[in-house]
């Protein structure tokens, strides 16, 4: 018989709603498994914000009105999973272009290390600089028409977060939170010596 471990709940039931330009931050919490709970956000990108895997705390500064549904998926060490859905809604006015993706792939110190930020929904050209927060040693941050690629070997592990921002020809900006995380070099298994054998002679 497999065993189905029981799905996982997660709190809050409801969140509060936000506002452009305005600091958000909500807390979810996971209950009903073990160990340590991963994380992580679905559905709908709410710009200006973003989820830490490890702690579930959503925050940012949201950049566009409207309103999201978005899912909170969690798991657990004996690979137990839930998830709730929310419907946040954010006052003000929309900006003139969404940038993505929501989240950045997590990455290993020594390893290379590939991805990007692009803008859509531009009329204009939109030019990317990285804006605040502390990006993982080691990675480069190139500007290409409408994006901006990120790549390179990443030398410390650690969680770092940083924001990236894009900028219009008209000078309109809209920027988005990022977590990046950098796990700790693998080192490789020692290799055993091949044992010696004393032959004696009589």
């Amino acid at each position: 018989m497999v065993f189905v471990p029981p799905p996982l709940s997660v709190s809050p039931a409801t969140i509060p709603s936000g506002a452009v330009g305005q600091p958000y931050s909500v807390t979810f919490l996971a209950s009903g498994g073990v160990g340590n709970y991963r994380y992580s956000l679905a559905l709908q990108v709410v710009p200006g914000l973003s989820l830490d895997s490890m702690t579930g705390v959503l925050s940012g500064t949201p950049t566009s009105g409207g309103v999201y549904n978005i899912r909170i998926d969690v798991s657990d060490s004996a690979s137990a999973t839930g998830s709730q859905t929310y419907t946040l809604n954010i006052s003000g006015p929309t900006p003139p272009f969404t940038l993505s993706p929501l989240t950045l792939p997590n990455g290993t110190a020594g390893k290379f290390y590939l991805s990007g930020v692009n803008a859509s929904g531009s009329l204009l050209p939109v030019t990317f600089a990285v804006t605040g927060g502390t990006p993982p040693p080691g990675l480069v941050f190139t500007p290409i028409p409408n994006g901006i690629t990120i790549n390179h070997v990443a030398t410390a592990a650690g969680v770092y977060q940083f924001q990236i921002t894009g900028t219009d020809g008209s000078n309109r900006s809209v920027s988005q939170n990022y977590t990046v995380n950098i796990a700790p070099r693998r080192r490789p298994s020692p290799t055993p010596s091949a044992s010696t054998r004393t032959v004696w002679r009589i």
